[in-house]
């Protein structure tokens, strides 16, 4: 996921069946505006990636990259830039390459 807060993007990994909470991500951003991106942003601004499929790799696009708490002990598997292409690895080899902050995001179920 792609967010914004104050004009700053950042990248944010969470479980696939997760959802963000658009409290933490405030908090976490120190700005009451943080949101996701809109997929009319995420086209204009990333055009060489299908929509839905931006890798988290942060220094592609010079971002801070979030990372949830809950995939620690998980292997990863993300989109490579299109809904055909993946990346699996290592958690271990995530927080190696990407150095992100790692942090609670998703939504608590009621």
């Amino acid at each position: 996921l792609v967010v914004k807060a104050k004009g700053k993007r950042a990248i944010v990994v969470l479980p696939g069946s997760s959802r963000l909470d658009a409290r933490k991500l405030k908090i976490l951003m120190g700005h009451s505006d943080a949101r996701l991106l809109l997929e009319e942003e995420l086209e204009m601004e990333f055009p060489s990636f299908e929509v839905g499929a931006i890798p988290p790799i942060g220094a592609l696009f010079g971002f801070p990259v979030y990372v949830d708490e809950r995939l620690q002990a998980e292997k990863i598997v993300f989109t490579g830039g299109t809904h055909v292409d993946s990346v699996r690895m290592n958690y271990s080899d995530l927080l190696s390459l990407v150095h992100p902050q790692v942090v609670d995001l998703v939504e608590e179920p009621e």
